[in-house]
């Protein structure tokens, strides 16, 4: 058994706030993960861990190191303001006990692996991993787990604030092996009722995918099903995904809607939309709304993705007015103005209301308004990406 940060840090924060101690956090090499600098290695905790013994560091601070031990192994080591003689045993077999009980916690939740939990990790595998090679691959371990895969499906994320922590500060009587099973309990419940939402359909497939999120594979019917006639479809029922989750949990909800693309590769990239869409939205919006990739539109210059799909993604938010040349030409000398409406005019050799019907006709087709610094801002922006290869 090793410990990961997630486990430092909580046994970091146990000890400050049960034992209103500060401590740092190693692992079994001596390399800090809580508490410290993460990453540094400290060669006195290394040298208790390796001589499985008490040491003292005396720096600008003195310290006291101790192995961590998990089953009579030592897996890292922790230290505490003082020197030898000011630490006691008592205080040095408290932080043991904690973190012990922490680890086992750990531990269980690593072990437990449910049904619902082989399949959020298979689904994690296919869009993140790199293990699953092809589509036939894919499908017969889907079929295994009793999933459909084969359907035409586009990705969905909703994020719920606080969900899984906010659950299980509510179990402080259980004890951590309760908690881990009352836990799964709740998260198949939870499954359940949003599969029942959605009529039981066995296109959908919903696992909660961690750290406050869960996913759906949402399915849509028809044999001449593409990505920009579906826009709509699961806009729609990104919203109703919304509302359900919003209706059997107390957290805010957060949705992040992809696009279908057809392919086992396709799933990947609705994903990566989904994924987009929940970040970008959320930080330059807010969290408690709904959010599409074409929403974000041409914020995706602020994500690490590579220029082709900004660029993708922009000509398919501008793609009505990149094919309309006089639109198009009245909006670049418009914003090469200054947002000037006579001087724009002017250039153009129009009537001032002839160059606002126009700009109020681009507002129409793609949703952004030219008039306005946002609108503007985000079309200069696509203008610029759409040409990007």
């Amino acid at each position: 058994m090793k410990i990961n940060k997630e486990i430092a840090q909580q046994i970091f924060d146990k000890t400050r706030d049960i034992l209103n101690m500060h401590l740092a956090i190693t692992d079994d090499r001596g390399i800090v993960l809580a508490g410290g600098r993460p990453g540094d290695f400290d060669l006195y905790s290394y040298q208790a861990i390796n001589q499985r013994r008490i040491t003292e560091e005396k720096g600008e601070k003195v310290v006291t190191w101790s192995p961590l031990y998990y089953e009579g192994q030592a897996v890292g080591s922790f230290s505490i303001s003082g020197s030898l003689s000011e630490v006691t045993q008592e205080t040095i077999d408290l932080v043991q006990g904690l973190s012990q009980v922490l680890i086992y916690q750990g531990m269980l939740l690593e072990k437990l692996y449910s049904l619902d939990r082989a399949r959020a990790g298979f689904i994690r595998e296919i869009l993140m991993g790199g293990s699953i090679k092809s589509e036939d691959q894919a499908g017969e371990q889907a079929d295994i787990l009793r999933l459909n895969l084969r359907a035409n499906q586009a990705i969905i994320l909703a994020h719920v604030s606080g969900f899984q922590e906010n659950y299980l500060a509510s179990l402080n009587n259980f004890s951590p092996e309760e908690k881990v099973i009352k836990f799964e309990e709740y998260i198949s419940s939870m499954l359940r009722k949003i599969e029942e939402a959605f009529d039981g359909n066995d296109q959908n497939v919903v696992v909660y995918f961690g750290h406050n999120i869960f996913l759906i594979l949402k399915g849509i019917r028809g044999g001449k099903v593409t990505t920009e006639n579906s826009v709509k479809f699961f806009l729609k029922k990104g919203k109703y995904l919304h509302e359900v989750i919003k209706n059997i949990t107390e957290g805010e909800v957060t949705i992040g809607i992809g696009q279908f693309y057809p392919g086992f590769e396709g799933l990947k990239k609705s994903f990566n939309d989904a994924k987009l869409a929940l970040e970008i939205g959320a930080k330059i919006w807010g969290l408690g709304k709904d959010y599409h990739i074409l929403d974000v539109g041409i914020f995706v210059s602020l994500a690490s993705i590579s220029h082709q799909r900004k660029a993708e993604l922009s000509n398919q938010l501008l793609h009505p007015l990149l094919e309309n040349g006089e639109l198009k030409k009245t909006v670049e000398i418009f914003l090469t103005s200054g947002m000037n409406l006579t001087k724009a005019a002017k250039d153009l050799h129009v009537h001032r209301n002839t160059l606002i019907y126009r700009l109020d006709k681009v507002k129409q087709l793609i949703g952004l308004n030219p008039r306005s610094f946002n609108g503007a801002l985000q079309i200069k922006l696509g203008f610029m990406l759409s040409s990007l290869k």
